[in-house]
């Protein structure tokens, strides 16, 4: 049984101590590691301390730590491993609910796409190319399938206003 299944009845794994979040309460009670790879070829994540090398530790935006953790060469204790089992939950809904509000910001960006290439083809503006998928294929680099499929769609979404409204808002995705 680890330490997080006596505190919680249910079977949760110990955080891994290679990598803690920053500002992380487990951070001040983990023991220094050694790690596989050197500092300089390592990769990180942004907002995640190595704690083999914490000098070198920034937050997501960029800061450090003001004051280093204290060495600590004991295990860490239920309540520090309690702490950051909540703490890491909290940062997973967090990135959770951002990574909704990001896909809904980017079906709505995909929506707005598809308005202006109705609106291009409308008006022909492809103008010298085999069709509107193709110029679609030349100026962005879509495959020339893709570009087909969004040309139809946006061609369809005039006769659907109900769809439209739907994916103006995020609440459907392409």
């Amino acid at each position: 049984m680890s330490i997080a299944s006596d505190l919680y009845d249910t079977d949760f794994p110990a955080p891994n101590p290679r990598s803690v979040a920053v500002g992380s309460p487990a951070l001040h009670g983990a023991v220094s590691l050694p790690t596989p790879r050197d500092a300089a070829t390592r990769p990180t994540l942004p907002g995640v301390l190595t704690l083999a090398s914490p000098a070198h530790a920034t937050g997501i935006d960029g800061s450090t730590p003001a004051v280093p953790p204290p060495a600590v060469t004991g295990p860490v204790s239920h309540e520090a491993h309690r702490a950051a089992v909540h703490q890491h939950r909290a940062e997973a809904v967090h990135l959770g609910d951002d990574i909704a509000e990001l896909s809904a910001r980017i079906q709505a960006a995909t929506y707005e796409l598809l308005v202006l290439i109705r609106a291009f083809d409308e008006r022909e503006g492809w103008e010298g190319c085999q069709s509107c998928a193709h110029w679609l294929n030349w100026r962005t680099g879509l495959k020339l399938g893709a570009a087909r499929e969004k040309v139809r769609v946006a061609r369809a979404l005039g006769a659907l206003p109900l769809l439209s409204d739907a994916m103006q808002r995020g609440q459907i995705s392409y």
